[in-house]
């Protein structure tokens, strides 16, 4: 199954619903895609995998449970000067990593209001991005989900609030 995309007219919104914004069930339930959606204030959870309202602690490359038990990825930089960003964090070995302006919450667990770039996790689980950024987060908090090869996507990871990239200057001279 897929949940949105990320072609023109393909996500979704996915809004104010009064428990968890997108389920998945079962631990036959594998391969959900849920990619490019705009999922903000639900009363849970944006992606819930247990249908247990909490955020699943994850399994780094997959095991038996609804979509793997995708590993949830973790933030641990998000600089940004204007449009430029610097992003770092883990996740599942080889995934895509989609980043995502936060819809926060007091889990620390939000939800992603406005998709930014995607971008592959190396063989190690380690991802960076260092590039335009068009969603033009400012000083709000991003987030991430990962998508494991066979098309099972996790819930949210953590909230991580962008801060100002170091600006470098570097002199020159005129001859």
């Amino acid at each position: 199954n897929t949940v949105g995309g990320t072609g023109a007219n393909q996500a979704n919104i996915i809004a104010y619903n009064t428990q968890s914004g997108v389920v998945v069930v079962g631990d036959g339930s594998t391969g959900n895609r849920i990619t490019g959606n705009s999922i903000f204030r639900n009363g849970i959870l944006g992606i819930d995998l247990l249908d247990d309202k909490l955020p699943t602690p994850g399994v780094s490359g997959g095991t038996a449970g609804p979509n793997q038990l995708a590993l949830r990825p973790t933030l641990t930089k998000a600089e940004v000067l204007n449009s430029i960003a610097l992003i770092s964090g883990t996740a599942s070995p080889n995934s895509t990593i989609e980043i995502f302006v936060a819809d926060p919450s007091p889990s620390g667990f939000g939800s992603g209001k406005v998709y930014c770039p995607s971008i592959t996790a190396d063989a190690t689980g380690a991802f960076n991005f260092f590039g335009k950024m068009m969603c033009a987060p400012g000083s709000a908090q991003l987030t991430a989900t990962s998508t494991l090869s066979d098309g099972s996507t996790s819930e949210f990871g953590n909230n991580l609030a962008v801060t100002a990239l170091p600006a470098v200057y570097v002199p020159f001279m005129l001859r």
